[in-house]
């Protein structure tokens, strides 16, 4: 059984010439991956956590310590001080899964082995399937999939708990039972322990059956990967309007979901909210649709795309003296009599006869207006005329007097004026230029 099983993690070729972090509770599944992955004489990490809900983890804990010791493996551990009352299962994940990626930083690698296996997927096919309105979330976990900053390699996703305890006593492998998977507190169990026999008595081979429909599954998420790749891949982290509401209602949908979960992985939107958002991204007005959590779906002349809600920073100083000012947002304006020479920072030439101060550098306000050759002209038509998005319109920085706008640097928008006597110099810099006076 050793050489089949060892064969069976081989063949899937997840594991480089690298560290492998292998999370290990201490049940029979992932005390099985660790004694397979230790014959294939990797180099191992063994991350553990505690959850402290039960009074046998110290133990286990305590054991798991020993076992790494003597086989001379680093051991990284962390207890949960206060377990998460509400949704605890889906918490604790997170949490799990925040310390295995803090754990691969540390030992300069970004694979995580984990032990779910083909029982746990028929488990997670028939939880999505009464809990989640997605069809793609009955594909089931994935062999290797990304997650932030690490890689979760999953060796035994087709073999059967059953063989996995078989082989932990042909081995004479030490495991702990954990009293808390008889419970029918959680939905797991439930399924595990009540509806699964149910259906295997209806069906002895319902198993392959679910496993077919999963990979049915995964080859349909597969096709519409490759639209989103390819509606991506001239796009700047938008799209075009006409281009996307042509596509299939699905595949609308699919895309919406996964440019929502840059932002948010666990905000899954209702059929009902995805058919009003495209009922109102088929109008011609710019919209800013609130999604949750600060999210907002945006279409602006044209353009669709998904961001977070902005908190502009309130800019207003008064500048009365030369002087550089460095703004909260990272950009700085000089102000300053002596013309310097450099070519690519911004510069305006204010021309003034006796007074100059004070001026203003904040950002737009309602009623500022902006002198031109053939007249005045609202700010705000100006930049409705150049087609500034909405969501960058209250960002841009302008240099004003009172509500007449002399300049907005980032648009290189400038008043008429007249040369006159004596001539102020601003500069607008960037975060990544550098310093004017050094020059």
């Amino acid at each position: 059984m050793l050489i089949d099983l060892k064969h069976t993690v081989q063949s899937k070729d997840m594991f480089e010439n690298q560290t492998v972090v292998v999370a290990l509770s201490g049940g029979v599944d992932s005390m099985v991956l660790f004694h397979v992955l230790k014959s294939l004489e990797l180099d191992l990490v063994i991350a553990h956590v505690n959850h402290n809900i039960r009074e046998a983890s110290k133990t286990e804990q305590a054991y798991l310590r020993t076992l790494a010791k003597k086989e001379n493996i680093p051991f990284e551990t962390m207890t949960i001080e206060e377990p998460p009352t509400a949704n605890f299962q889906a918490k604790a994940r997170e949490i799990r899964y925040d310390f295995f990626e803090r754990i691969a930083k540390k030992y300069k690698t970004d694979c995580v082995a984990l032990a779910h296996h083909a029982d746990d997927q028929i488990e997670h096919f028939f939880i999505h399937l009464v809990h989640h309105h997605n069809l793609l979330t009955l594909k089931g976990m994935r062999p290797i999939e990304k997650r932030n900053a690490i890689t979760l390699a999953r060796p035994l996703l087709e073999v059967s708990k059953n063989t996995l305890l078989e082989y932990a006593k042909k081995h004479n492998l030490c495991f702990f039972e954990d009293a808390s998977n008889l419970s029918d507190q959680y939905t797991r169990n439930r399924i595990r322990n009540h509806l699964l026999p149910l259906i295997e008595k209806e069906n002895p081979n319902y198993r392959t059956a679910v496993s077919k429909h999963m990979q049915s599954l995964n080859d349909i998420e597969m096709i519409l990967e490759d639209y989103h790749e390819r509606l991506s891949k001239d796009a700047k982290g938008d799209f075009e309007q006409d281009t996307f509401l042509s596509l299939p209602y699905t595949v609308q949908k699919y895309i919406l979901g996964e440019e929502i979960r840059k932002f948010n992985s666990d905000l899954l939107l209702s059929d009902d909210m995805i058919r009003e958002i495209l009922n109102q991204l088929n109008t011609k007005r710019n919209l800013a649709i609130p999604l949750k959590d600060d999210i907002v779906l945006r279409k602006e002349y044209g353009k669709i795309f998904v961001s977070l809600k902005q908190y502009k920073p309130s800019i207003y100083h008064k500048i009365e003296r030369e002087q550089s000012l460095k703004l909260s947002t990272g950009q700085t304006v000089i102000v300053s009599r002596e013309k310097k020479n450099h070519k690519t920072v911004k510069c305006y030439e204010l021309w003034y006869n006796d007074k100059v101060f004070p001026l203003e550098v904040r950002q737009r306000l309602e009623g500022d207006y902006i002198h031109f050759s053939f007249g005045r002209k609202k700010v705000k038509d100006v930049l409705i005329d150049l087609k500034v998005p909405p969501h960058k319109r209250d960002t841009l920085i302008v240099l004003a007097r009172d509500n007449e706008i002399l300049w907005i640097p980032e648009l290189d928008i400038r008043c008429h004026q007249n040369e006159e006597e004596h001539v102020m110099y601003i500069y607008f810099l960037m975060d990544n230029d550098h310093d004017l006076n050094a020059r």
